[in-house]
């Protein structure tokens, strides 16, 4: 087996654009996020998200649950006078091994 083959135990990581995300996964987001973050609101996550291109999702290899998340913002923008394309990486954001493990 090539060392370069995916273990079916490791996680598996996915780019989703924003338009593919359900309140589920919202909701799955949420849950991880709250545990990190302070006076936050759920309404004010969704908001947030929304502004974003899409995200990073690290997936439970065996239940496809989102465990892991880093959102990602592209935008333009102007430097000088000259104009940039931008990538903005915002939330980082993984539960613990110990968390998403099923038996």
């Amino acid at each position: 087996m090539s060392k370069f083959s995916q273990n079916r135990q490791d996680p598996k990581g996915v780019f989703r654009p924003i338009s593919r995300f359900t309140e589920t996964d919202l909701q799955q987001m949420y849950s991880i996020y709250q545990k990190y973050y302070e006076n936050t609101r759920y309404e004010l996550f969704v908001q947030d998200f929304k502004k974003k291109t899409g995200a990073f999702l690290i997936l439970h290899p065996h239940t496809q649950q989102i465990v892991g998340f880093s959102t990602v913002l592209n935008c333009d923008i102007k430097i000088d006078g000259k104009s940039h394309h931008a990538v903005f990486s915002g939330d980082t954001i993984s539960r613990t091994p110990s968390k998403v493990v099923t038996i």
